[in-house]
């Protein structure tokens, strides 16, 4: 490892940090009240007020707040958050357990802070913060902290997973029968079991130029059926185990010009 990739390392840890720290200090009375747009279209007072009242297509913008909400997202639409510390989805005993349920296609999710609030609920054993059944997807610029699965994603195809934080989750990202999907840019820090993990039928997937730091397994293939994703220019740095393929897919992916920093 040359002198550069160690400085870009050490630089990708520090940013990873600030990033945590920046998400986790948020105080309620700096935030001001709640407001849900469609742009075009109108004021709204929830976010599932204005789903209910979008059209194929359209942008919903969602300011600054704390939402306490179960999203069900079924038409092709953008919603759009303030930011990633900014605006806040926020699951508690009251809803299910999927903070955001994607079951269309061609939508775009970006900056969102999406938390599991231990002040709410005891158990976090199902809490989904986004789950995904449909493909074309976009999931950008959020961050994702304290659930069972950050994301959950089930029979789809040709998302793009991008520029987010995962941050002390069991499961970062979960995946089963998952096709031609871009996981890329991505931190993946402090996660209890997996920081991605591609399980039966998964094939041609990309995974590249995250960032893991600190996970017990950073990426984790398993069963003969997940075969030729690839891994390739992710940094791994302090996780148990970096990258495991197992149960029957081993050397049926390609796994190539990672950076190992233990």
């Amino acid at each position: 490892m040359n002198k550069n990739t160690v400085i870009i390392s050490i630089l990708s840890i520090i940013l990873i940090i600030f990033n945590i720290l920046l998400v986790g200090c948020l105080d309620k009375n700096e935030l001001p009240t709640n407001g849900i747009v469609i742009e075009g279209k109108g004021n709204y007072t929830s976010i599932k007020n204005a789903i209910d009242n979008a059209s194929k297509g359209d942008t919903i913008f969602v300011y600054d707040g704390y939402y306490y909400e179960t999203i069900l997202i079924n038409k092709s639409i953008k919603l759009i958050g303030a930011g990633n510390n900014k605006t806040v989805l926020i699951y508690n005993k009251n809803i299910s357990a999927n903070i955001i349920d994607v079951n269309a296609n061609n939508c775009i999710i970006e900056g969102f802070k999406i938390i599991y609030d231990i002040n709410q609920s005891e158990n976090t054993e199902t809490v989904r913060g986004i789950r995904v059944t449909s493909s074309k997807n976009k999931i950008l610029n959020n961050t994702i902290l304290n659930l069972k699965y950050g994301i959950e994603m089930y029979n789809c195809q040709e998302n793009i997973i991008s520029y987010n934080i995962f941050a002390n989750n069991t499961y970062g990202i979960q995946a089963y029968k998952l096709y031609y999907n871009d996981i890329s840019n991505n931190n993946f820090s402090n996660n209890t079991r997996y920081g991605v993990y591609l399980g039966y039928e998964s094939q041609h997937n990309i995974v590249t130029s995250n960032i893991f730091f600190g996970n017990d397994e950073a990426v984790l293939i398993s069963k003969n059926s997940a075969s030729l994703n690839e891994i390739s220019m992710n940094t791994l740095i302090d996780n148990k185990q970096d990258i495991n393929e197992c149960c029957g897919a081993e050397g049926l992916n390609t796994i190539i010009n990672n950076i190992y920093k233990n």
